[in-house]
């Protein structure tokens, strides 16, 4: 498939394996808009794309704003005149503003998580909910 000409979106551009995925789609002849969070890192991202003689749009923005992503999808199409290919790298988390306040000890939910085994009292007794270990935790299980 020849890709040359056409433009991808990236997100989460600007660090991890943003940059190797926007590198690979530039090697491919294709114009680029690169978005992320990270300003100077998206920008030095950009930059290198650039030598290899794609247009580059780096658009330093946070994707959980709606008002962002429209702002976004805008820039696309008057740059290029929209999107042929979307890579969606960008990660976040979609109910940060429920988190507010929330203990850091629990999940999003506001539940005592298992990602926080070992680390707190209510994970060691396995106070999270059912999971995998039918909701002993994996200390309480350990344990027996």
């Amino acid at each position: 498939m020849n890709l040359e000409g056409k433009t991808a979106l990236v997100t989460g551009a600007s660090r991890g394996i943003g940059p190797h995925l926007a590198a690979a789609l530039a090697g491919r002849g294709m114009n680029l808009v690169l978005a992320g969070r990270s300003a100077g890192e998206l920008e030095a991202v950009a930059a290198e794309q650039r030598k290899l003689g794609v247009s580059v749009l780096a658009v330093a923005t946070d994707l959980l704003d709606a008002d962002a992503r429209t702002l976004l999808v805008g820039a696309c199409e008057r740059e290029f005149g929209g999107v042929d290919v979307l890579v969606n790298n960008a990660g976040g988390d979609p109910l940060r503003e429920d988190r507010v306040g929330l203990d850091p000890r629990c999940d999003f939910r506001g539940r005592p998580g298992p990602a926080n085994a070992g680390r707190h009292e209510e994970a060691e007794l396995g106070v999270h909910g059912p999971g995998r270990d039918g909701g002993q935790g994996a200390s309480a299980r350990n344990r027996s």
